[in-house]
């Protein structure tokens, strides 16, 4: 296949799945990245200059929620299936993201939005990064076509040489490891991760993996 007939779509390179991507991208030359930024205004630009490769892409990637919810893209999403392309979306979002990001409010705008999106999803092919993230679609989407479970790459030979297993949970040769992998952001939920960690580090190894961007020091003493 030749370079840039798969085209990928996202909106930061700072995000766990798009460094997998970049990485790859590394790897190989089949792919065509376009960052889209959040931020309507700032996206208009680099759609406008690289409208030729989307259109000439067969195969596009949207890289999350980010990208999915410009009103750009949904705008053209319609012209792109006319021209047979096959439209993925990589999800590595949840139900509290979805919430903090998309109004479902009872207003006109968020209506037609959510419509839009949900129509949008529903005509691609859909991928996310845990089983969790799966479930939610089906039921947030209704999704009757199969959800393909695609984690982030992970570097696990370094994950175990930063970790040190000790206590009597661990003696054993085998025992269960939760991992949470996440910046330590409210947009990202981290209450949710310190509540899972309370109620299960007296029985399993619990293991956070990302930067503090936004915590205090009380909360990021209770992380530590």
């Amino acid at each position: 296949m030749k370079k840039g007939k798969i085209l990928i779509l996202y909106h930061s390179e700072t995000s766990g799945a798009s460094k997998s991507i970049l990485t790859l991208k590394s790897h190989a030359f089949i792919f065509h990245l376009i960052k889209i930024p959040m931020d309507f205004n700032k996206a208009i630009k680099p759609f406008i200059k690289n409208l030729h490769s989307i259109f000439k892409s067969k195969i596009i990637i949207v890289n999350s929620l980010g990208v999915l919810k410009n009103i750009l893209f949904l705008g053209l999403f319609p012209f792109l299936k006319l021209t047979c392309k096959k439209i993925f979306i990589f999800w590595h979002e949840s139900r509290w993201i979805w919430e903090g990001n998309i109004p479902e409010k009872v207003t006109l705008g968020s209506i037609i939005l959510n419509k839009i999106i949900s129509y949008v999803v529903r005509n691609s092919i859909n991928m996310a990064v845990s089983k969790y993230c799966i479930k939610w679609l089906k039921s947030k989407f209704q999704i009757k076509n199969e959800i393909e479970l695609l984690y982030n790459t992970i570097d696990f030979n370094k994950i175990l040489k930063l970790s040190k297993f000790e206590g009597p949970h661990y003696s054993k040769k085998k025992f269960k490891v939760i991992m949470a992998l996440a910046a330590a952001t409210k947009r990202k939920g981290f209450h949710i991760f310190l509540n899972v960690a309370d109620k299960t580090t007296s029985n399993y190894k619990f293991i956070w993996i990302g930067k503090n961007e936004e915590l205090g020091i009380e909360e990021t003493e209770k992380i530590e």
